[in-house]
């Protein structure tokens, strides 16, 4: 043990160990955010139709960042790193999103999210060939999606990205760059094929 890590204390270097968590956290943050809280949004995550829709209204703005009013999150949607995450008023995220905020997650208002859409805001690190992946660093980098947007099912949004007001990204794109507002974009990766209103 060298001496940085015996001057951590014996959670923190059990994280380590086995690889858990890719920075420094309390035994609170252990505790709350990383095995009760984690689990409460599971077991809400599982509750089907209007019931489910309800009681994640009730209890999901208070695991964000900052939440607006009118949330509707449909069932067997995951959250990772919630307390990265801002979501404006009258946002939907439907069936399967997945949201990973590490990097951090900053939704507008009037954001319609459908089904088995991917936001990631960070990306491995993989430039050493003689390192695996999973022990290299993460590149951190916040999503930016502004009021007004509409994300088909099955999109991705890659870390860094910001998809402007109004837009419409189409089922099954995947956005590596950033989107001009008012723009339908599509494809792999995605690209802007017209304005809205042309």
């Amino acid at each position: 043990m060298n001496e940085s890590e015996s001057n951590t204390n014996p959670i923190t270097r059990l994280i380590r160990k086995f690889m858990v968590f890719g920075e420094d956290i309390s035994l609170w943050d252990l505790i709350w955010k990383y095995t009760i809280r984690d689990f409460i949004i599971g077991l809400l995550a599982l509750v089907p139709a209007s019931p489910g829709v309800a009681l994640r209204l009730i209890f999901m703005p208070f695991v964000f960042k900052s939440c607006g009013k009118g949330l509707t999150v449909r069932s067997f949607v995951a959250l990772e790193i919630p307390e990265r995450i801002t979501l404006g008023d009258n946002v939907s995220l439907n069936e399967y999103v997945w949201l990973n905020g590490v990097g951090g997650i900053e939704i507008g208002n009037m954001v319609r999210i459908a089904p088995y859409t991917c936001i990631v805001s960070f990306d491995h690190e993989f430039k050493d060939p003689n390192v695996p992946i999973k022990f290299q660093t993460k590149r951190l980098a916040k999503v930016v999606i502004e009021d007004d947007v509409w994300l088909g099912s099955h999109v991705v949004v890659t870390s860094g990205v910001r998809i402007g007001k109004g837009s419409v990204i189409g089922a099954g794109s995947v956005v590596t760059k950033d989107i001009p507002p008012y723009s339908i974009a599509v494809g792999v990766p995605a690209r802007v094929i017209k304005k809205r209103g042309e």
